[in-house]
């Protein structure tokens, strides 16, 4: 899973849906694609505003939930489906909240414009901010037989 997140650029980023879907009856969620890097060995890092639905569902209820997929990688999974277990894909479950501390920010700003460099353009009047993920939960499949949960240390412990 590390491997995944350190080489894929962006995913989808799933949240409860009360800000975007309070006209509709039940609980439905909200899905957004989603840029993000990888700042801390292996902590999503994302660049919202709040114009954008996810960053105001976030302010609400942080729980969210993020997929990646080998799919998304440039050659990955040629010539099988993005549902192929063989094809790996990861969902990441936890609290998305804004990033705090001057330096925290500086660095996590270097590794997504570094990732992503048309983002130093966004507009500033749009007041991007760096959020982090909080991981609760990684679920993971990668190969046949069935998905597995990932520990948090198991998951930090990796090196690449």
């Amino acid at each position: 899973a590390r491997w995944l997140t350190a080489k894929a650029g962006w995913g989808v980023l799933a949240t409860d849906g009360s800000d975007y879907n309070s006209d509709l009856k039940g609980h439905v969620p909200f899905a957004n694609v989603m840029s993000y890097a990888d700042a801390s060995k292996g902590t999503p890092i994302f660049y919202l505003t709040k114009l954008d639905a996810t960053a105001r569902e976030l302010e609400n209820n942080p729980m969210a939930a993020f997929t990646i997929s080998e799919a998304s990688l440039l050659g990955g999974c040629i010539m099988i489906d993005a549902e192929e277990p063989i094809c790996a894909k990861a969902t990441f479950t936890g609290a998305v909240r804004p990033l705090e501390g001057g330096e925290a920010i500086a660095s996590a700003k270097k590794a997504l414009f570094k990732k992503h460099p048309v983002m130093r353009l966004w507009p500033s009047e749009h007041n991007f901010q760096v959020y982090t993920m909080e991981l609760k939960k990684i679920f993971f499949l990668d190969f046949y037989g069935g998905a597995k949960q990932i520990s948090i240390e198991e998951y930090y412990n990796v090196t690449l």
